[in-house]
């Protein structure tokens, strides 16, 4: 009877060992993919963008309208429409958009393709 419980008592020793051995791995490969992380991290260049001499390409496609509609659409024509709803862009960003790029005098020039704007009619 001793030697079952010795036996178990080993046992119960031993799977600890191992799972703290395997804790204690997990945590420092956390920790050391951490650090390595941020030492790259704070190698990284910088995500500025020359512009200079350079063309704006704005490629629009969808519908531009006044005013967005807020609240719930028309059930009929999210039925008829399925998951192609068209980007809805409002009239002001549009024109706050440009006049920022006119704005800019690094920028040479901007090409507004505008083939893939939608005709609708608002009623």
């Amino acid at each position: 009877m001793k030697s079952i419980f010795l036996w178990i008592e080993n046992y119960l020793n031993k799977a600890r060992r191992i799972f703290v051995a395997v804790i204690t791995t997990l945590v420092l490969l956390v920790l050391t993919f951490s650090i390595l992380g941020g030492v790259a991290g704070s190698f990284a260049g910088d995500d500025e963008v020359d512009t200079k001499n350079k063309i704006l390409y704005l490629e629009m496609s969808g519908v531009i309208v006044d005013q967005p509609q807020s609240g719930p659409s028309d059930p009929v024509s999210i039925i008829l429409a399925g998951d192609s709803q068209p980007n809805v862009y409002a009239i002001r960003d549009v024109l706050k958009v440009l006049d920022a790029v006119a704005n800019d005098t690094n920028l040479k020039a901007v090409y507004l393709d505008v083939d893939n704007l939608s005709n609708c009619v608002a009623i």
